[in-house]
């Protein structure tokens, strides 16, 4: 193994540059904690509205969360390879999992001109006295790999640790495994029973770290004159999915057989409140954004592995089907049953994260218990690539999705203020330069004195989660050896607002015989506008590759390519700002714009800085170009033809270096024009007892997004809401808020009332104005009331609230007849409206 030196000066030049991230006078103890396949499913990222992660969310209040993290690699042998060696995949060469040889080591040898590598725990224990202790799965494929065995002391020891430990699940599970099991080969899930949860290897893994805070705290552990460094690896959420029951969401279905059916996903979806598990979302034509897709991008999403293709086997399979309901066809149920088992896989996994973030609260809780200790710890919170559940076809991971790429980051510092959030696009390469800086130690050095690692550090974002500073995260993947996608790397380049993939395929001509051919391969591209706070197209449902305007935008993401001029470089940050304008420019008007530039700690660039750059302004309109910090558009410049049939502008600025040429920073500005362009919508409202469903929705003209706004504090940027209930009688206003423009304050809200009348549907009110009889029934009840003349709505719910029959019945006399027999025996409520009367009634069944 060869021994880097450290990068003293750069180190120096930065420290002075910079206010100290903690004033302790030793350095802190660091906690890295890491699940496995973690994707944005935690309550500080929004990633589903029905997860529950208190601990995720107590490291949120205490530490500062990354918004827009990203793993290097969507697969975990690549991914940690990466982020604990400080290299990107170009320099580990492990670019799928099949890639990575178990001993650590062996992945960088002079043979494949990677021989110098340092990892993450090794340069701590060589460079900073940590003591190093990983638990579980750190590197893929287990620590013990990268531990030293030739001595008993653990402050002599070379290699990553100073101690390694690796728990399994108990061979006990595999019976509760077997018997629960729902799911299949790849892609296996079911409940545990609640008292198992002890013999799991990640609840055993906890213990450990536990026990080892314990005993630090208690000084039998050695220290080796320094801190320690507490890798800490959690399993879950990965496959398989077995979970003690109570993680389970409540909409879990065991059987589906049960009468009367039960959908556990919320039906129709976008129903509020909700009535099952809330699904992934879908474009409104289900995959469409996928069915748009190149050949090659729409191969690379099932490549892996077509998880629709057996989900879809499995429902044509069920034999015989549940009926749930004499009228729907065959295909019609099998779709249910698919989308049932759709719905079971997602809530396995939500199990998963749930667990695993008690886990995290286990550690958190014994934290507290010591707290010299937690005062003096800095806690790094990290999944390793993300979690795909259809979204584009796309089950699993490896892809370069939004949904395999996004990953938790969250960082405590007990030092610094808690409940920050930074929208900065980073990486998990970034995580070894920034606890170097917290270690207070040199960034380690190739033996050549060049720099060694391939992230930036994060020090400038943790001490103003609004530096301005960027650069984009890189991320890279190879499929499985002879699958497509196998032959070269596949890349996104992910900034704060853009996502640009580029897919390479293996060979376009099938049967020359040369299984990767670079001459004939094909390259298909993807950009999407994402969004900084993923208000723009946060499920990358609008490819904009082919989109007039943005072709600057893929030039300059481009440059961060392995093949270009920005690789793994920092940019500098810039940015156009620009005096008032009205929410839709006129032809007469000009647009008065100015450039900002920083340097690669936020400082602004002025003046003599500025002299070694030029300033390049241009539009996607005219053949303009300026030079400068300042620039003036003159709108009368655009021809009448395209201002009258357009409406939107996209002004770009390049920052040159001008001894290389190369392009150190890029902004691009959307101004919209024409006031003709105004929005313009309608919609109508139908009112069904206490829910409303939005009809005859249209909208026209020009608009960045729209909201709903139901008047009881249930708001949803959904285009079409498909229904909403209320909870209490009353006069409600609904409002459709539509954005557009050039401002924030440019907004237009087209109102309906909806009047929601009394009472509750689960409300039970004892009126002897109808008669239910047999009362107890069995196969059949009988209603009977004067108003019950013409079409009634008639409800059952039975003593949970859970509707179980709906349906319009029309009586020329005034009674009703309801078939019972297939619903249990229990209590149950019968609710009737018309246009006449709303009555509701308790009844029995008994068979």
């Amino acid at each position: 193994m060869k021994k880097g030196t450290l990068h003293v000066m750069c180190f120096l030049l930065f420290f002075a540059a910079l206010p100290a991230i903690s004033q302790t006078t030793t350095s802190p103890n660091i906690i890295l904690i890491v699940s496995d396949d973690l994707n944005d499913f935690i309550e500080p990222l929004n990633g589903h509205p029905q997860v529950q992660t208190p601990a995720m969310n107590t490291l949120a209040e205490r530490g500062m969360t990354f918004f827009n993290g990203y793993c290097n690699a969507p697969v975990c042998g690549p991914s940690r390879t990466s982020f604990m060696s400080g290299k990107d995949m170009q320099y580990t060469q492990v670019y799928r999992n099949g890639d990575y040889i178990k001993n650590f080591r062996e992945n960088f040898s002079e043979a494949t001109n990677n021989a110098e590598v340092y990892t993450l725990p090794e340069y701590l224990k060589n460079a900073g006295n940590y003591y190093t202790y990983g638990i579980d799965k750190v590197y893929h494929g287990g620590n013990m790999s990268d531990f030293d065995k030739s001595t008993n002391n653990p402050c002599e020891k070379e290699l990553s640790w100073s101690k390694v430990v690796n728990e399994k699940d108990d061979n006990a599970l595999k019976i509760y495994e077997t018997e629960s099991d729902l799911g299949f080969s790849s892609y296996n899930f079911g409940k545990l029973p609640n008292e198992v949860e002890n013999l799991m290897k990640d609840t055993k893994g906890v213990d450990r770290a536990i026990e080892f805070i314990d005993q630090w705290a208690d000084g039998e552990i050695p220290t080796c004159g320094g801190q320690f460094f507490l890798a800490v690896g959690i399993a879950k959420p990965h496959l398989d999915l077995f979970v003690p029951e109570k993680y389970f969401p409540p909409y879990y279905l065991d059987d589906i057989y049960t009468t009367p059916f039960v959908y556990p996903y919320n039906n129709p979806p976008g129903s509020s409140p909700a009535n099952g598990l809330i699904m992934p979302p879908q474009p409104e034509v289900r995959w469409e954004d996928y069915f748009n897709l190149g050949s090659l991008s729409r191969q690379m999403a099932t490549t892996h592995k077509n998880i629709e293709h057996t989900i879809n086997e499995y429902a044509e399979s069920v034999s015989p089907l549940p009926e749930i309901n004499s009228e729907l066809t065959e295909e019609e149920r099998q779709e249910i049953i698919a989308e049932s088992w759709r719905a079971n896989a997602v809530m396995a996994y939500i199990a998963a994260v749930q667990y695993m973030d008690a886990q995290v609260g286990r550690l958190l809780d014994a934290l507290d218990t010591h707290p010299a200790i937690k005062e003096n710890s800095i806690i790094i919170f990290v999944g390793d690539n993300g979690f795909s559940f259809g979204q584009k076809h796309h089950w699993l991971k490896r892809s370069l999705w939004e949904q395999d790429i996004r990953v938790p980051m969250i960082i405590v510092d007990p030092s610094a203020p808690g409940n920050r959030v930074s929208y900065h696009s980073v990486s998990l390469l970034d995580l070894y330069p920034t606890i170097c800086d917290y270690a207070g130690i040199p960034y380690p050095t190739f033996s050549d004195g060049s720099p060694y690692l391939d992230g930036h550090s994060m020090y400038p974002i943790l001490q103003n989660e609004n530096a301005n500073v960027e650069w984009p995260a890189l991320v890279t993947i190879k499929m499985e050896q002879g699958k497509e996608g196998s032959c070269f790397p596949q890349y996104a380049v992910r900034t704060e607002r853009f996502s640009y993939i580029r897919n390479q395929s293996n060979n376009a001509t099938i049967d020359s015989g040369d299984p990767c051919n670079w001459a004939n391969s094909i390259r298909e591209e993807q950009l999407y506008d994402v969004g900084k706070f993923r208000e723009t197209d946060q499920y990358e449902w609008n490819n904009l590759i082919d989109s007039a305007g943005y072709e600057k935008v893929v030039a300059y993401l481009d440059n961060f390519l392995p093949d270009s001029s920005m690789y793994l470089q920092q940019p500098l940050k810039t940015v156009i700002l620009n005096r008032g304008v009205p929410c839709l420019i006129t032809h007469d008007a000009t647009i008065e714009m100015k450039a900002q530039v920083f340097d690669t700690i936020g400082n602004l660039l002025k003046g003599a800085a500025l002299n070694n750059y030029t300033l390049e302004w241009t539009n996607s309109i005219t053949s303009d170009i300026s030079y400068g910090n300042n620039y003036n558009f003159n709108m009368s410049t655009i021809p009448n033809a395209i201002y009258n049939n357009g409406s939107a502008l996209f002004i770009y600025i390049s920052v040159i270096e001008n001894s290389t040429g190369k392009q150190m920073g890029f902004d691009t500005k959307t101004f919209y024009f024409n006031p003709i362009n105004r929005p313009v919508a309608s919609f109508n409202r139908l009112i069904n007892d206490q829910t409303v469903s939005i009809t005859d929705y249209t909208i026209s003209g020009s608009y960045t997004s729209t909201m709903w706004d139901f008047g009881d504090s249930y708001t949803t940027n959904e285009f079409l809401p498909v229904q909403h209930t209320y909870n209490t009688p009353d006069v409600y206003t609904i409002k459709n808020i539509i954005s557009y423009g050039n401002k924030p304050t440019c907004k237009r809200t087209i109102s309906r009332k909806a009047k929601i009348l009394g009472p509750l549907k689960l409300a039970v009110l004892e009126n002897n104005s109808i008669e239910v009889f047999p009362n107890p029934a069995n196969n059949f009840l009988n209603i009977y009331g004067e108003k019950l003349i013409g079409s009634t709505q008639v409800k059952i719910y039975n003593s949970s609230g859970q509707l179980m029959s709906n349906e319009v019945i029309v009586s020329m006399s005034g009674y009703i007849n309801i078939k019972t027999q297939s619903l249990p025996s229990g209590l149950y409520t019968i609710h009737l409206q018309n246009e006449t009367t709303i009555q509701s009634k308790l009844f029995i069944i008994e068979h």
